[in-house]
């Protein structure tokens, strides 16, 4: 909140730059270290947990895996980096840079949770194990138990920084919003707006800290719930936009609405005895009809507006 509140947009850029080489040099280093301490003791992952590598589920199941991919479309703190680009032609080097940043960290991380099985069978972790055990926490435990504490504090580190680099960039975004997009406050002169930024820096985060207080579910659970959220609302939004010249302001309204609508009904009242359902599958595909459908309906956009959109789809190529 600190530096959000002092620096804004720059100095999210730059923490959220260290922070993101600091997560993937830690998941290396886990995984390799944790490997390294299990090599020919002889565990078989298999033998501890059968389903560790079957790929075997229901059809809803494995499409609900698959449409978390969705998600990233409807991110308000990853596209804001983009709208903050330097330039068109960075977008292909920024691009190749975040798809390797994230193949290595997902690899990464899918390797510390399956090591961390091996682990755990030789060298019961605190936290971990026994009834009150969390699966959850094996990448904290896997740290402890590596590392000397020195260097284990940098490595943990990490898991601070995946929460900040989110929370800094989803408080950027809200209270950029605050102030460029509400009515009220178009008016105020750029120093007042820094003002109302800064407070609302404030005031997220507190609002914030108020929901994590009295949520008991977990991580994967929570963050699981607002990617879908973010992803339906948003995501056919953004993507009909920039490649649909017939989307209207009624069309996106719509599909804001039925996308965020669906994901909570499905999230709270949809379940599949057996099956895994993701909500953000059928809060996209409603939201990206809905848009469509809506679009089709409604009074199209001005000729000013399908210009700035024919300009912008030529400079990209």
């Amino acid at each position: 909140m600190s530096y959000t509140f002092l620096g804004g947009y720059i100095a999210v850029c730059w923490t959220d730059l260290i922070q993101g080489l600091l997560m993937c040099t830690a998941l290396i280093l886990t995984a390799l270290f944790a490997y390294f301490a299990i090599s020919g003791s002889g565990v078989s992952i298999t033998d501890i947990n059968p389903s560790a590598f079957s790929l075997k589920t229901g059809w809803i199941t494995a499409v609900s895996l698959m449409a978390w991919g969705f998600g990233y479309f409807g991110q308000p703190h990853i596209l804001a980096r983009f709208i903050g680009i330097k330039d068109v032609a960075s977008v292909p080097k920024a691009r190749r840079i975040g798809i390797t940043w994230m193949i290595i960290s997902l690899i990464m991380a899918m390797a510390i949770g399956l090591i961390g099985i091996g682990y755990n069978s030789l060298f019961p972790m605190q936290g971990v194990s026994g009834p009150d055990g969390n699966s959850e926490r094996i990448f904290l435990a896997l740290t402890s138990a590596l590392f000397h504490p020195l260097f284990g504090g940098f490595v943990l580190a990490a898991v601070l920084a995946a929460v900040m680099s989110t929370a800094d960039s989803q408080l950027l975004v809200l209270t950029s919003s605050l102030t460029e997009d509400l009515p009220f406050f178009s008016k105020f002169t750029e120093q007042k707006k820094a003002w109302v930024s800064r407070l609302g820096v404030i005031g997220f985060a507190l609002i914030a800290f108020l929901i994590a207080l009295n949520d008991k579910g977990s991580i994967l659970g929570m963050v699981g719930y607002a990617w879908g959220g973010f992803g339906a609302a948003f995501g056919p939004v953004v993507l009909l936009s920039v490649l649909w010249r017939k989307v209207t302001k009624w069309g996106a309204v719509s599909g804001i609405v039925t996308g965020a609508l669906t994901i909570f009904l499905v999230k709270n009242y949809i379940k599949i005895p057996g099956e895994y359902v993701y909500e953000l599958l059928p809060g996209f595909v409603v939201a990206f009809i809905a848009v469509v459908v809506v679009s089709l309906f409604t009074q199209k956009p001005s000729e000013e507006v399908l210009k700035h959109f024919d300009e912008a789809k030529k400079a990209v190529k």
